[in-house]
């Protein structure tokens, strides 16, 4: 899928140097030589190091980059030096709000409404049952406290 794109790449840069301007690197008679190179070399199915050069070569002329052994120029200018930047302190961090502590559910005694011989029933619909002289409710057993019982 590639090879037919880059096949296509030589004949468009040589159908666009018309157009071009005399000074368009893509234009100039070193940019269609390599570029001639480069596809004869794609055509003859080339080994690809030989392809690969010829690829260098093309886009150093067309694209005009420094020719190979030339030392890339130096910049005119010395590189500019910025100090380095003193990093800002962290933003101070707010106290977590505490929110005062929810109250505590107090249960309501148990009221006892009806009992048989094993144990009684209370207001809320739970079962305590007989164990010797005391009832015991879910979690253990129940005091009573005149007409009420108190379980945990």
């Amino acid at each position: 899928m590639r090879r037919p794109s880059l096949l296509l790449l030589p004949g468009l840069l040589l159908g666009l140097s018309g157009w071009a301007s005399g000074d368009d690197p893509l234009a100039s008679e070193r940019c269609v030589q390599a570029l001639q190179r480069l596809d004869a070399l794609r055509q003859q199915a080339a080994a690809p190091q030989a392809v690969e050069a010829a690829r260098q070569r093309a886009a150093q002329a067309c694209l005009e980059g420094p020719a190979p052994g030339h030392p890339v120029p130096r910049s005119p200018q010395p590189p500019v030096r910025v100090a380095p930047v003193a990093p800002t302190p962290a933003p101070a961090v707010a106290p977590p709000i505490t929110w005062p502590p929810a109250p505590l559910a107090v249960e309501r005694p148990s009221v006892v409404t009806s009992c048989d011989a094993t144990g009684c029933w209370d207001a809320d619909g739970r079962r305590l049952n007989r164990v010797g002289p005391e009832l015991h409710g879910p979690r253990g057993p129940c005091m009573p406290m005149g007409s009420t019982f108190v379980c945990p």
